[in-house]
């Protein structure tokens, strides 16, 4: 009886370990990004997907030990058969998946006769390979240790605290918001693409001490990956984002000479994020759910389109929604961030920009819909969505924290002549169109003062703020110009 019962547990457990490991490996090398209820969803899935495996070739061979080792193996090859099949596919690209999958199911099945017919004791493989997937589970797990003790910890001070002089120190420094709006067109770029007229939502910024520049161009370029870092360095040709390579943008360089914290909010992980703050966790674009069921044999089978259905998580639009939600939410709350000292706050959304996941009400737009853009309700109600949103997180900013300064721009426009070629073949004359995807929002919030930023740059009118606040005595950068051409 304690044998057999000891088969049992060591069948039980060699499953249970084997369909931990992956999900508990990429938790551990994808922290802080990753979530533990997506790696316990696949470990829940996997382990399933297991004992259904063990209990069939139970049913066959008869002996525990022996079904535990073959299920075992189904196991294996059904959570990594999409891995497999990528790995061969680019040596072999000419084999099919059907083939492959039809190979896999040949040796198993090869396997199971010999099994069946040979009797052979399965009890020391069975031993082996419960040891090796404890460890690699265990080593998995002492990985995940120092992530999550830096994660639930406030991170530390800055290694170099500026030594403020006197005068400095009496400089009245208030705290500084900048929120990034990715494709927010102008007014300009409203009208000549969809005949929109914005000027409610201006008005409302207006009515709040807000000045707001109508005809705001950012003409270096029309590239998200160059203007928002030639905007934090406050000047042209910057180096791309590279977190964790020790190099902080000016802009940070800038705020933290006069005493400054450095606040991020960023979707999609994209600010850079080296001598900042961080609130904003787990902003991967792909979770582990995704990455463990494009590697399984799942997506394969009869059952890919019912978990698909089920399970949002396993979507990009629920994906994408669900970071930008967080984001979203996190500029609302901004404020509550400060209380540590004078705090610089840097938020960027991939929004209006597509995906397109809300209507103008904030009600879910259809999952086909996410990249549409022939039709302009769809650009449009993100858009108006979005305007609400801003006016809820100045509200709150200005209730809590009236002495901020807060800047609202868009690194560009709306490019739809561009996104209608790339996706439909359509027409475009990006000499005609370049200028007008180029119209950015650009308002200022300076404490209810004036303050003409008509016409300028991004990056002019940073430099602007600054020379305000802090008589930085930064010139202006000269015009450039470039053309949107599709390749």
């Amino acid at each position: 009886m304690k044998t057999k019962l000891r088969s049992w547990a060591l069948a039980l457990g060699c499953l249970l370990l084997v369909s931990l490991y992956p999900c508990l490996f990429q938790y551990s090398t994808n922290l802080p990004e990753s979530r533990f209820s997506d790696a316990a969803v696949f470990w829940g899935i996997f382990a399933g997907i297991g004992l259904i495996a063990f209990l069939v070739c139970l049913l066959i061979l008869r002996r525990v030990e022996a079904a535990g080792f073959l299920g075992t193996l189904c196991l294996l090859a059904g959570m990594n058969f999409g891995l497999l099949k990528t790995g061969v596919q680019k040596l072999l690209p000419w084999l099919p998946g059907s083939i492959l999958l039809g190979g896999c199911a040949l040796v198993l099945l090869i396997l199971g006769i010999l099994l069946l017919v040979k009797k052979w004791s399965c009890h020391v493989p069975l031993v082996l390979v419960t040891l090796m997937f404890g460890v690699l589970c265990l080593i998995s797990g002492v990985l995940a240790v120092p992530e999550l003790v830096k994660s639930s910890k406030q991170p530390p001070e800055p290694e170099h605290v500026p030594v403020l002089s006197q005068q400095e120190t009496e400089l009245e420094r208030p705290n500084v918001y900048l929120f990034l709006y990715d494709e927010y067109s102008g007014p300009e770029g409203l009208e000549y693409f969809y005949q929109f007229d914005n000027s409610p939502f201006y008005d409302a910024l207006s009515q709040r001490g807000f000045n707001c520049s109508m005809d705001s161009y950012n003409t270096e370029s029309c590239a998200t990956t160059t203007l928002v870092p030639d905007l934090y360095a406050m000047s042209y040709d910057a180096n791309a984002f590279v977190s964790g390579d020790g190099n902080m943008p000016n802009l940070y360089r800038v705020f933290k000479e006069l005493g400054y914290q450095i606040n991020l909010i960023s979707h999609n992980d994209f600010l850079d994020t080296d001598g900042a703050r961080v609130l904003t966790k787990g902003q991967t674009e792909d979770s582990i759910c995704q990455y463990l069921y494009q590697n399984s044999l799942l997506p394969f089978t009869p059952l890919a389109g019912v978990m698909e259905q089920q399970m949002p998580q396993l979507r990009a639009t629920y994906q994408f929604k669900q970071l930008l939600d967080e984001a979203l939410d996190t500029i609302d709350n901004a404020w509550r961030e400060t209380a540590d000292g004078p705090t610089l706050t840097l938020g960027y959304v991939q929004c209006p920009h597509a995906g397109f996941v809300y209507d103008k009400d904030g009600g879910r737009v259809p999952e086909e819909d996410f990249l549409n853009w022939r039709d302009p309700q769809y650009y449009l109600g993100q858009l108006q969505y979005v305007n609400g949103r801003i006016l809820k997180a100045v509200d709150n900013i200005l209730e809590h924290d009236p002495s901020a300064v807060i800047i609202l721009q868009s690194d560009h426009g709306a490019r739809l002549g561009y996104h209608l070629i790339d996706l439909y073949g359509d027409d475009y004359d990006p000499e005609t169109e370049t200028i007008h995807q180029q119209n950015i929002l650009n308002c200022v919030y300076l404490g209810g003062e004036t303050l003409d930023i008509s016409g300028l740059s991004g990056i002019n009118t940073l430099r602007t703020v600054l020379n305000r606040l802090f008589d930085l005595g930064y010139g202006m950068v000269e015009k450039r110009t470039c053309v949107n051409y599709y390749p």
